[in-house]
């Protein structure tokens, strides 16, 4: 019997991982050899995950139906920021608004947040419903948040 940790993140670290970083080598070589230019690979375990579903036993100890595709809208998840790139994703209601919130409050700390998103209703949010208007409203506003901020920021709260 094989003992498997606990936690499926950790068992994903070690698959999603190394296939990012297996793919990010096959494009880098087919770039060398389509144009000889080197390239460097930035490849973090964060977002490696981001899109793995498995996750949400660790976040809601519960595992839903596969719902397939929730909307055509394309919801930014990947966001530049000083040195590279951060993941960060508003989660519908459902999931955890307080975390859509706790953003928000950082953003207006910052003096980034403009009305619309001080007045979004978290509570209601759902990619099942969002408009583009919604999207939109609020797809603008983070980048001039995270941009002028370095990665390791977000791990202090800064």
């Amino acid at each position: 019997m094989i003992d498997l940790p606990q936690e499926s993140v950790i068992i994903l670290k070690y698959i999603c991982k190394p296939a990012e970083g297996a793919m990010a080598a096959v494009m880098a070589l087919y770039h060398r050899h389509m144009t000889g230019e080197r390239q460097y690979i930035d490849l973090s375990i964060q977002s490696a995950l981001v899109q793995t579903s498995d996750i949400a036993w660790d976040v809601r100890k519960s595992v839903g139906p596969r719902a397939g595709q929730v909307t055509t809208l394309n919801i930014p998840r990947v966001w530049k920021c000083k040195d590279g790139i951060v993941n960060w994703a508003f989660m519908p209601s459902g999931m955890n608004p307080e975390r859509n919130l706790d953003f928000v409050r950082w953003m207006i700390l910052s003096d980034i947040a403009d009305d619309y998103m001080k007045t979004f209703d978290w509570s209601k949010f759902d990619y099942s419903t969002l408009t583009q208007e919604q999207l939109t409203g609020w797809q603008s506003q983070p980048p001039s948040f995270l941009l002028p901020k370095q990665r390791s920021s977000y791990w202090k709260g800064q």
